[in-house]
């Protein structure tokens, strides 16, 4: 989104790793960060990179910008998501700046905000749009974009790394709920945390198992980006004797164990199981369906698990 704006600003860029990034990218970069020191930093490590020649420095309150600045194109913020002592915050008033004081800085400019992909988007002060961002899976980053970065129509996106994949809320969320059938499908965490399991179901042509579980369906194997398939070979009631007879009656050995909607943790239901020495690899997942809650046998697809 800020390739050949020029110029763009990151805003507290520390030590220089994402303004690294947009110097790549953006026509000229200013680096403004508040400490001398991680300010020094930037420079000497975007002047490793040839990346200096086109970035100006600046040390200055990113809340307090000088008015003798040229305009912006854009700009970008990480603020910092540690509390003193360097331990991690889930809470947006306590990034450093908070979350609030820069988006009321910079409420209506062409700007993304990199923030902890487990808040409470609905419960921010901002309209603009989420983009959530996994990568290989696992969900790792959050963006706020604003004015001009956001997509017209859009309030939620997940972006699949690294097939590069996206998916929005502009898409029709037609997924309807229905029962279990051969295959089940776990989207990826970007768009579960995004909120566009609807999107994914109704896009790869699936329904939902329950309206409040993550889990889509299908009658049929099918290879995507946005989901994992597992291919369901035993569907049991949620009793660990019902469990383990059917482990040592199939010779599963090693599970890989998944969740959602039940309470229990993994590590809790490894310590109940007790599947034969040798064996079989499959997964368990422990789902509810409706006011039941179930076991899932399943072979993922595509991996011989």
């Amino acid at each position: 989104r800020f390739a050949g704006l020029s110029p763009v600003a990151d805003l507290g860029c520390g030590i220089g790793g994402d303004a690294l990034a947009l110097a790549g990218v953006a026509g000229r970069l200013l680096a403004v960060e508040r400490n001398p020191v991680r300010l020094r930093f930037a420079r000497h490590n975007l002047s490793v990179y040839n990346r200096a020649r086109k970035t100006g420095f600046l040390q200055a309150n990113i809340l307090r910008l000088p008015a003798r600045l040229p305009a912006l194109a854009a700009l970008f913020a990480d603020p910092a998501r540690r509390v003193p002592g360097g331990r991690r915050t889930f809470q947006p008033n306590r990034y450093t700046p908070p979350l609030s004081a820069l988006l009321d800085a910079f409420a209506r400019r062409p700007m993304g905000v990199k923030v902890g992909p487990g808040l409470d988007f609905a419960a921010l002060p901002f309209e603009g749009e989420v983009e959530v961002v996994s990568l290989g899976g696992e969900v790792k980053e959050a963006v706020l974009w604003l004015g001009e970065l956001a997509t017209p129509g859009v309030r939620r996106r997940a972006t699949l790394l690294p097939a590069g994949v996206t998916l929005t809320d502009a898409l029709p969320a037609a997924c309807p709920v229905g029962p279990l059938t051969g295959f089940l499908y776990e989207p990826d965490g970007a768009i579960i945390r995004a909120g566009l399991v609807e999107q994914a179901g109704a896009r790869l042509g699936l329904h939902r198992l329950d309206p409040h579980i993550a889990y889509l369906c299908g009658d049929a194997p099918l290879q995507s980006p946005l989901v994992t398939g597992y291919r369901v070979e035993a569907s049991l009631p949620l009793r660990w004797k019902a469990i383990n007879r059917h482990l040592q009656a199939h010779g599963i050995a090693r599970l890989n164990i998944k969740q959602r909607g039940t309470g229990l943790s993994p590590e809790g239901v490894a310590a109940r199981l007790k599947p034969p020495r040798e064996g079989v690899e499959r997964t368990l997942i422990l789902l509810r369906m409706g006011d039941e809650h179930r076991a899932l046998i399943c072979r993922r697809l595509g991996r011989g698990a």
